[in-house]
This record gives C-alpha cells, sequence and structure tokens, in this order.
C-alpha cells in the first residue's frame, strides 16, 4: 500500500479494532500482517505522551474534579448528603493521587524485599500502636 489515503485508512481501522478490544494478534491475522506493523500503526495513530502531555492531561483532570468538588461539596455541607460526601472525600483522594501527594496503599506496604506483605495489608487500618509490643512486624516505611 503505497497511498497514503490507504494507509491513514487502515492505521484508523486499527485502532478501532483495538480500542474495540481485539488483540494485535487477531488484526495481524486480519489483515495478513505482522504484529510489529499493528503496533507501528498504533504508533502513528494514538496521542504522544511525553511530560508536557502527561501535564496537561493531568491539569485538565484536575481541573475537572475542581468542578464536581464544587458541586458535591455545597451538596454535602448545604443538605448534609452523606452519599455527596463521600464522593468528595473520593474527589480529594483523587486530586491527592494525581499531584503525587498520596500514594496508593500497595505501594505505601512494601517489605525490605519490595514485596508487599499480607499480614501488612490486613493490618495498616489497625494502627501502629499494635505494631509496638511486637517490632519483627513492623513495617519499612518508604
Amino acid at each position: 500500500m503505497t497511498d497514503p489515503t490507504s494507509d491513514d485508512v487502515r492505521d484508523d481501522f486499527i485502532l478501532q479494532e483495538r480500542l474495540s478490544g481485539k488483540s494485535a494478534r487477531a488484526i495481524s491475522k486480519q489483515l495478513r500482517c505482522t504484529v510489529g506493523e499493528v503496533d507501528a500503526a498504533l504508533d502513528r495513530t494514538l496521542p504522544k505522551i511525553d511530560n508536557d502531555a502527561r501535564r496537561r492531561y493531568v491539569a485538565l483532570d484536575l481541573s475537572r474534579l475542581d468542578e464536581l468538588l464544587k458541586v458535591f461539596f455545597a451538596r454535602a455541607i448545604e443538605n448534609a448528603d452523606a452519599q455527596a460526601g463521600l464522593l468528595v472525600v473520593k474527589i480529594l483522594e483523587r486530586r491527592a493521587l494525581l499531584l503525587g501527594l498520596r500514594q496508593p496503599a500497595e505501594a505505601r506496604h512494601r517489605s525490605g524485599a519490595g514485596r508487599e506483605t499480607a499480614h501488612a495489608a490486613r493490618t495498616h487500618s489497625r494502627g501502629d500502636h499494635e505494631f509496638a509490643h511486637r517490632p519483627e512486624r513492623r513495617l519499612q516505611w518508604r
């Protein structure tokens, strides 16, 4: 295929197939090409994610979250709406994650070998006071 229009159409087709959940291997069989060619088509059609793009995506998501926060915070306070209050907390948690102010629980609880311990995952919500009498069970915080 040397016609750029047909290459663009093929690339768009590949993108739509992948977005709908079809595997790269299935697409390559259907189009009689290699998986590498399918991946190359995706590289040409998908937006490039560099630091500037990442910053824009985070800024847009933060703006969206701020708009939601305005609505649900007012509803939670004015109407004593518990569901709205829970959404406010979720929005604040998401904002903190996007800004790097808070890590997910899985990333916080790591053993010395770098693997999450099952005990840490089960007992974190109980508080540090339970670890005071068991120094061998204390977590290593990073």
